[in-house]
């Protein structure tokens, strides 16, 4: 039996055109590695969906004094959107084909040299060396740098966040490091072809597909439900009906707008969009030139600590060194025509008092504030302790709240459709698999799946078949890992309140009425 290739990988989601047909494997796996088919393919337009996270900043007042707020100093709203592109599902699995093969050649270039593979964590399968299949998570790469610190004792710890990694690449600098991993002059027509769709790309918006194109307004299930009938899973029923829709204007197809002042006179195109399955490893590429830079300057020079885990880097060094290495790094990721986010730059000092490892922080002013933990990869890091970062703490707790919103609102709704006196009991069970330990164990589950069959007659009817459905956890079962990896009692101490929390929403949304 052939193995499962693993690129080769169904959606979901619903897109432009139909997912994939199992029975069409043979012929799509041929098609999408066969270089002559994707030189001529023609890419369809993305689905764009903007994601929105509400996020607290601290701010300082007169007296300089910090709090977290929703806004910054200036009264606007710190809330970050990310815009998310995800191509139709044979489009996914082409770029998908070729991520593998890019990342096959990068590898090989990383594995020429152990240090430096050693400096780039993100977007890779790195084994964790235990025995196991497992591949080590941000959790392992937070532990590796927060256990350099310890090691190194008086240091100074600098992590640097690039301003808006994926909408900045430089298309010209990316078609050389795509060209210097597959150790050519000129891309060949397929890569060529991929590289043009991701740079020159267009897409068009999940929200112009609602039903009343409103940001509240939902999909159009019944128009869905008549294309299943038919044994369609997309928005379309076939690529003539989305060109007609675009000729009359219901649906608006976007190109690619960011644009840099490059030369005076002349607007350049940049960015890739982020979501796509090839994304991933061109980012890790575009940086390959700017990773070599660091671990020569500053682990081989000046025997310091790199590493990067997509846009976030993260430099150890000694303290009588580390504005020569903070200059270094800005410089060199200026070459790389990328900008670091001076408002997500994070200096921290590490000194021992009486014995025990404390962290200053490097305020604006050049001041110390002491106890003020260095953040890296959703951890707080003391010196002595790691802690789940307060915000993502603070983020699964106003999660839990909302929860318990929505299951009050389906108790109204099923009050009113059935016509109750009493409203009925909260769908208690639910809300504890999401955030209690009770849901915390990963798994398998039996499930119910409806899928729709064609008969002899050439008419599709819905079957109910068995399917395993795999159970992810929920925070406590990242929690949980996070302690146990890093040997971090306080972690768990952390999730201590959830019980108290949920049940004080419950009894709250239960006294409104």
């Amino acid at each position: 039996m052939k193995a499962k290739q693993d690129w080769f990988k169904r959606k979901g989601y619903l897109h432009i055109t139909p997912k994939l047909d199992p029975k069409e494997n043979g012929r799509l796996r041929k098609f999408i590695t066969t270089p002559a088919y994707i030189s001529r393919h023609a890419f369809f337009p993305l689905m764009f969906r903007s994601l929105s996270f509400r996020r607290y900043k601290k701010i300082a007042d007169e007296n300089g004094d910090h709090y977290r707020s929703h806004v910054d100093g200036d009264g606007k709203s710190t809330r970050k959107k990310r815009p998310i592109h995800y191509a139709t599902h044979v489009d996914a699995a082409i770029y998908s084909y070729y991520a593998e093969q890019l990342s096959k050649q990068y590898e090989q270039l990383l594995s020429q040299e152990a240090a430096l593979s050693c400096c780039i964590a993100a977007y890779r399968r790195i084994p964790i060396g235990d025995g196991t299949e497992r591949c080590k998570s941000n959790i392992d790469f937070a532990k590796e740098v927060f256990d350099e610190i310890k090691q190194r004792g008086n240091c100074v710890a600098m992590a640097f966040d690039i301003e808006s990694f994926f909408s900045n690449l430089d298309h010209d600098l990316l078609k050389q490091a795509w060209q210097c991993v597959l150790n050519i002059e000129r891309l060949p027509a397929d890569h060529f072809n991929v590289f043009r769709s991701v740079t020159k790309f267009s897409y068009i918006r999940y929200d112009d597909l609602r039903a009343g194109q409103t940001k509240r307004s939902g999909l159009d299930e019944r128009r869905l439900a008549k294309l299943r009938q038919k044994g369609i899973e997309a928005f379309f029923e076939n690529a003539a009906e989305f060109r007609q829709a675009v000729r009359e204007g219901s649906i608006r197809v976007f190109k690619n707008q960011r644009h840099d002042e490059a030369e005076p006179g002349k607007r350049k195109v940049r960015g890739i969009p982020q979501g796509l399955p090839i994304s991933a490893v061109l980012a890790n590429i575009y940086l390959l030139e700017f990773d070599k830079a660091l671990l020569e300057e500053v682990v081989k020079k000046r025997g310091g600590f790199y590493c990067r885990y997509s846009d976030d880097i993260v430099v150890v060094c000694s303290e009588n060194e580390y504005k020569a290495v903070k200059s270094f790094v800005e410089s060199q990721i200026q070459q790389s025509l990328l900008s670091i986010s001076a408002s997500k730059t994070e200096v921290s000092v590490f000194r021992h008092v009486s014995e025990k490892l404390v962290v200053h922080q490097v305020a604006q002013n050049g001041s110390l504030r002491q106890n003020v933990p260095f953040t890296y990869l959703g951890f707080d890091f003391y010196g002595d302790k790691a802690l789940i970062k307060s915000a993502n703490l603070a983020k699964f707790y106003r999660r839990m709240l909302q929860g318990v919103k929505k299951a009050h609102q389906r108790r109204l709704k099923v009050q009113e459709k059935q016509r109750l006196f009493e409203l009925p009991p909260f769908f208690l069970k639910r809300l504890l698999k999401q955030f209690s330990p009770a849901g915390s164990n990963p798994g398998k589950a039996i499930v119910q799946r409806t899928v729709w069959r064609k008969n002899e007659f050439g008419v599709f009817s819905p079957v109910q078949k068995d399917a395993y459905r795999k159970r992810h956890g929920n925070f406590f079962t990242y929690a949980h890992k996070a302690a146990n990896t890093m040997q971090q009692e306080g972690i768990k101490h952390q999730m201590r309140g959830w019980r108290s929390i949920l049940f004080s929403a419950i009894r709250r949304v239960s006294n409104l009425q």
